[in-house]
């Protein structure tokens, strides 16, 4: 992957780093944050557009990215990933501050790695790509977060999505009438990984994404 661009801009909040990949725009304002932040960012935002391009969902629209040193927290609950629909800004802590947040707890309950936390911008690049793509068409929170965290643990090497599967302990819906708010709610990460678990059973795959996506 090549950047296009990378340049200095002097803000109220000091030296912001700009860097532009494919479709992809992203600001690094941590002052934790690296090259590597945007290398991995960049990565997470071709992942995750050619996942739902390659589903039918067309992108042509830009795809921005900010690399924090905080996130406020929603519900109480504390942040990874955000993203804001109202500046159509998707909000990640630097690499760094990622695994610091979950050195105690991690979300996998897995050592959390480069790959995991490229994964978590996936989600959020998801999110943000069918908000704009679905033109406004509502879908339900759970059928979004479905898709997001599909997108998301497809994006990992494969022996770490296992090792992440596998530590879990769960296994994945059978029906869909099992994917409830009860589940993502009481642990999201659970509920990705079970959505990813259906999704991957023969007479599932893509094209229950289709059907969450009103697709024929």
């Amino acid at each position: 992957m090549s950047l296009a661009a990378c340049l200095f801009v002097a803000g109220a909040a000091g030296a912001v780093e700009i860097g532009h990949c494919g479709i992809g725009r992203v600001d690094l304002v941590a002052s934790s944050a690296t090259t590597g932040d945007l290398r991995l960012a960049c990565e997470a935002i071709d992942n995750g557009v050619e996942f739902l391009r390659s589903r039918g969902v067309i992108v042509e629209f830009p795809v921005h990215v900010r690399v924090v040193d905080e996130l406020s927290s929603l519900h109480g609950v504390a942040s990874l990933g955000q993203y804001d629909p109202e500046r159509l800004e998707i909000r990640v802590l630097s690499l760094a501050r990622f695994l610091a947040a979950c050195a105690h707890d991690p979300p996998f309950q897995c050592p959390m790695t480069a790959d995991v936390y490229r994964s978590f911008i996936v989600h959020e690049v998801v999110h943000a790509v069918t908000d704009r793509a679905l033109a406004g068409r509502a879908l339900r929170r759970l059928d979004l977060e479905y898709l997001a965290y599909v997108a998301q643990l497809a994006s990992l090497p494969d022996d770490v999505r296992e090792q992440l599967i596998a530590a879990s302990g769960t296994q994945g819906f059978e029906r869909p009438e099992e994917i409830n708010a009860f589940i993502y709610f009481a642990d999201p990460n659970r509920f990705g990984l079970m959505s990813y678990l259906h999704y991957r059973r023969p007479e599932n795959g893509d094209a229950y994404l289709r059907k969450i996506l009103g697709q024929r």
